[in-house]
């Protein structure tokens, strides 16, 4: 059947016809124009995902002009949520912070991130530095006080021995560190009392016990610790820099406002 008997009017086969083709046009201009969008947000935030998941997963609200408003602002909450977890890595303030307190702030980024705004993100950083130190002083605290001192009371101070222990921190069934965020609170610890940049992720302490497990080996060294660990699944670290152990000591007597315990 040709074109000229089609039950439609020929100009409406045409209109058809020029539809779709602007329709191409305009799908392979919003495809190109979200894939540049997407790259700024990869840079911006630093998440690596971008925001075209949020697009299939919301696929929906693009069906509706009235929902786009909707749309457009859930990708500006996870750029936001995204751009103020980026700038807290990039300013170096992150490793300060101990796990609780990282996840705190995470946790309230999710449900209402600030805008991001040049004046709230120069107040809110500035704020911060000027607390790095009682930060750090704090994160240091909260690693150590149920470690050292399992009945712990938030008016003790105390300090830190040659040792802790980690208990049933590894899996039974698995080369899993369960208590991997209390190891990598120490390391870092250490780390920036030592004045070190952290190490990569993929060789921190639980990725060397992780390696060393593999080998069927039950002992493994680390830039500050030996750690050594047993069927029961606790792992003992042993601290090797006794100088900076004493460092941490007095930070952790600087929270309290006070001489180090033992030595009045």
């Amino acid at each position: 059947m040709s074109r000229d008997n089609l039950p439609v009017r020929r100009l409406t086969v045409e209109q058809q016809i020029e539809h779709r083709r602007r329709c191409l046009v305009l799908v392979d201009q919003a495809l190109t124009a979200l894939r540049e969008a997407d790259e700024l947000f990869r840079v911006a935030t630093g998440n690596a995902h971008g925001f075209l998941l949020l697009c299939s997963s919301e696929h929906r609200r693009l069906s509706f002009p009235e929902r786009h408003s909707s749309f457009l602002e859930a990708v500006m909450k996870r750029f936001d949520r995204d751009a103020w977890l980026y700038l807290m890595e990039a300013t170096g303030l992150r490793a300060l912070m101990d796990h609780e307190a990282v996840e705190s702030f995470r946790k309230a980024l999710e449900t209402d991130p600030p805008a991001l705004d040049g004046d709230v993100v120069g107040a809110t950083f500035k704020q911060f530095y000027e607390d790095r130190e009682k930060t750090f002083r704090r994160g240091i605290v909260n690693v150590f006080k149920g470690l050292v001192r399992p009945k712990y009371r938030s008016h003790d101070s105390f300090k830190i021995g040659r040792r802790v222990i980690l208990t049933g921190a590894l899996s039974e069934v698995s080369r899993y560190v369960k208590r991997r965020s209390e190891l990598a609170d120490i390391e870092r610890i250490f780390y920036v009392v030592d004045h070190q940049p952290l190490p990569d992720p993929q060789y921190d302490a639980a990725a060397r016990i992780h390696m060393a497990q593999s080998k069927h080996e039950t002992r493994c060294q680390t830039d500050y610790f030996e750690l050594r660990w047993f069927n029961n699944g606790n792992v003992h670290v042993w601290f090797t820099r006794p100088d900076l152990v004493d460092r941490v000591n007095t930070l952790i007597a600087d929270h309290y406002g006070e001489s180090l315990p033992g030595q009045r």
